[in-house]
């Protein structure tokens, strides 16, 4: 039996593993251990992690302690004299859910690897050495089956590597992958983020297991470099309707499906040759029906270069795209033929002006006519010549660029600047109009998100904590569960609700009340080039006091609020989205205060009033993670209003209901432009504070509904006038001790 914990030590050396790993192992540092993985006997082979007595895969962990890597060496055994031999000899192990992290590794002898889970190299080196038996095959043999790689070395003299299905995965970030000459297929998806990788020849063509005939659509399967250094020993099949790839029974499912090769400023060498093609429709090559839908495939190649040493053959239902990253284009070194119904794409934004060349060897079927251009071509900013076949020229209108920037403001300006630098040649994406609906969209995000959104989310807690002081009473607890809503031009959409917990005492003619809310909020402001999403956790408490002087009534408010925000911005304006997240701290300190004079016949009252209220808002730093962050310094703003405002209320036997309207001006702010820093150069933006004016309204009521006992009711809606409003209820139950 197989322990469920092994910590392995200097005195358990050569030990023995049973039919499957233990769940963990732990490698001293700089050391060496051998041991022995000893099959079971299953029906047709030997199988390790695999029985009766184990979950279908090896579950299992290894790490290293100490100074440097620790090494552990699995040698396939058989076991000793089965009950029932297998059919065949073959040893298959299978991965579970499996993390190796500070090792290295190496399974030797054993003639096939299963994953069934999710394996997770970090640091890692896994060579494997198959035994003797023909085949040899490394599979991902479902759509759980993922093999990740972390700055980590993956090595397998395998014949065949498969990646069986839609889901499965194989990743590597950083890493070296050696697979020789083993033939590759597959169905799922390869992502090679920088580091090196080494294949056979690659069959890329989409497939889902889960498909249960040939009326099921198709599936794409994708192979994309960003920034590797990749070799391909063989022929690249991208898509396509073959007899090799196609299951050739209408029961069995589908297998055909479309092909996805995509390079991002990396390097591809295939030592053989590149076919691109649809998955088609009707019939295959050797004359098995297909009825499900087409799936196109394509050629990404944004910057870096497609280096083929046979031919790039782009077929029917298949799109070959050049693009830029970093302000170079993509190219194709060697030859190209475009066969009827092949596209041909060049995306220019983002490139840089000047010659590019797009395929250097001969160019069969490129019709500069019929070559789509996508981007801002022949803009005011700059026109592109397909001066030949398979080649560009982009040249830039200076005078039309400097005088559109002598038209922008700061804040567009700034963007616009900070766009050049992460994308390269802004220019290139669309004209003047497009560029300022571009600005003007990130603008309104940021302003939302880190202006406007928490000013007023923090303000929406205030206010709706604020009940009608004149239906105050002496020992009296209240608990109020709050909801409501903000909106408009400078905040987007969004909902808020919590919590409130309050106590009213009396002393003489002061009338007390303190309180604590919370409240969680959510805003998603989305235009069309830019979306925000704003989450909160706010928190207040307070202390107020009514000083009643016979008709006179005083109102003094002291509150302290603080605001949690993340932030998460996306500019969508290119194929591939940026992304920053966000993450910041508001606070405020608040002092109210009022007199007022309030009118009475016994059933109904109406007090008008006068008042200031001050702040303290303490906005802390903010820097952003991801693409095209956003950086400001801490900051802090004294702001002074003016209030006036008029309550009535009615009496009713048993409650009461009452109105409210308010208009507050803000007379003094010290910090009325907010500064920040958007991109890696920072270029500068500024915003006006926002809540320059409020006018509020607010109606609610209350009635007793047993002895001591009371429930209430209140709204209120606040507009800016400077398109931002919000609104909020809340239902309170209160007893009076």
């Amino acid at each position: 039996m197989t322990s469920s914990f092994l910590l392995l030590s200097v005195n358990a050396l050569y030990a023995d593993f049973l039919d499957s790993m233990p769940s963990h192992l732990t490698l001293n540092g700089g050391s060496t251990q051998t041991h022995n993985a000893i099959a079971y006997a299953a029906a047709q082979n030997y199988t390790f992690g695999n029985t009766s007595n184990t979950s279908r895969g090896n579950n299992f962990s290894i790490s290293s302690t100490g100074t440097g890597r620790g090494t552990l060496i699995l040698n396939a055994t058989l076991p000793q004299n089965p009950v029932r031999p297998p059919s065949n000899g073959f040893i298959n192990f299978y991965f579970g859910n499996v993390n190796i992290s500070d090792s290295i590794v190496m399974m030797t002898n054993f003639d096939e690897f299963t994953l069934e889970r999710q394996t997770r190299l970090i640091n890692s080196d896994l060579t494997i050495k198959f035994g003797d038996k023909k085949d040899k095959v490394f599979g991902l043999n479902n759509a759980n089956a993922q093999l990740i790689l972390v700055d980590s070395v993956f090595s397998a003299d395998a014949e065949s590597f498969q990646i069986a299905t839609k889901g499965a995965m194989l990743q590597a970030t950083n890493s070296t992958i050696d697979l020789g000459s083993a033939k590759v297929s597959n169905y799922g998806s390869i992502e090679i983020n920088g580091g090196s990788a080494k294949f056979g020849a690659i069959t890329n063509i989409g497939y889902d297991s889960n498909s249960v005939s040939l009326l099921d659509n198709a599936s794409t399967a994708t192979f994309i470099n960003n920034g590797g250094n990749i070799t391909i020993n063989g022929n690249f099949t991208n898509g396509g309707f073959t007899s090799s790839t196609c299951y050739k029974s209408f029961v069995s499912g589908n297998t055909c499906g479309g092909g996805i090769l995509i390079n991002n400023g990396g390097t591809i060498t295939i030592n053989g040759s590149l076919t691109s093609e649809g998955n088609g429709l009707g019939v295959s090559d050797d004359g098995y029906a297909y009825l499900g839908s087409f799936q196109p495939s394509s050629i990404q190649l944004y910057g870096g270069t497609l280096q083929v040493n046979g031919d790039v053959t782009n077929k029917d239902g298949s799109t070959l795209t050049f693009g830029a990253y970093n302000g170079i284009m993509g190219k194709i070194e060697g030859n190209l033929t475009n066969e009827n119904g092949g596209k041909i794409i060049v995306d220019i934004r983002g490139a840089n002006a000047g010659n590019h060349t797009l395929v250097t060897g001969d160019k069969n079927g490129w019709d500069t006519n019929s070559v789509q251009i996508v981007g801002g071509t022949n803009n005011e900013f700059l026109n592109v010549d397909k001066q030949s076949e398979g080649q560009i020229n982009i040249v830039l209108n200076q005078n039309a660029i400097t005088a559109f920037q002598t038209q922008l403001t700061q804040n567009q300006s700034g963007i616009l600047n900070a766009l050049d630098s992460q994308f390269s040649n802004i220019y290139s994406f669309g004209g003047g109009s497009f560029l300022k609906n571009v600005a003007n969209n990130i603008a309104d995000t940021l302003y939302s998100s880190y202006v406007a959104t928490p000013l007023a989310m923090i303000d929406w807690l205030k206010s709706n904590l604020a009940l009608s002081e004149y239906r105050q009473m002496n020992n009296t607890l209240s608990v109020s569960v709050l909801g409501g809503g903000l909106g408009g031009k400078a905040l987007g959409i969004g909902g808020l609700g919590g919590l409130h917990i309050g106590w009213d005492f009396m002393r003489s003619n002061h009338a007390f009340r303190t309180h604590i809310g919370y409240a969680y909020g959510n805003a998603q402001y989305n235009l069309t080039h830019a979306q925000a999403t704003t989450q909160s956790h706010l928190v207040q408490v307070g202390l107020s006091d009514v000083i009643t002087l016979r008709n006179i009534e005083v109102v003094l408010g002291a509150f302290g609020s603080s605001g949690f925000f993340s932030t998460e911005r996306n500019s969508t304006f290119t194929d591939e989205a940026t992304r920053a997240l966000g993450q910041f701290n508001y606070n405020q300190i608040s002092v109210d205060s009022s007199i007022g004079y309030r009118l009475s016949n016994g059933v109904f009252s109406l007090k008008p009033y006068i008042g200031l209220a001050q702040y303290l808002n303490i906005h802390n730093q903010i820097a952003e993670s991801g693409d095209l962050t956003l950086q400001s310094k801490a900051n802090f703003a004294y702001i002074l209003s003016g209030v006036v405002g008029i309550e009535n209320r009615y009496w009713l036997r048993g409650g009461s209901i009452f109105l409210g309207a308010s208009y507050e001006y803000m007379l003094v702010n010290t910090h009325k432009n907010m500064a920040f820093e958007l991109g890696a150069n920072h270029d500068k933006l500024m915003f006006q504070a926002p809540l320059q004016h409020k006018v509020a309204l607010r109606v609610g009521g209350d009635a007793v509904v047993g002895r001591n006992m009371l429930l209430g009711f209140e709204g209120f809606y606040k507009n800016s006038l400077q398109d931002i409003y919000y609104y909020g209820i809340n239902a309170s139950f209160r007893y009076v001790f």
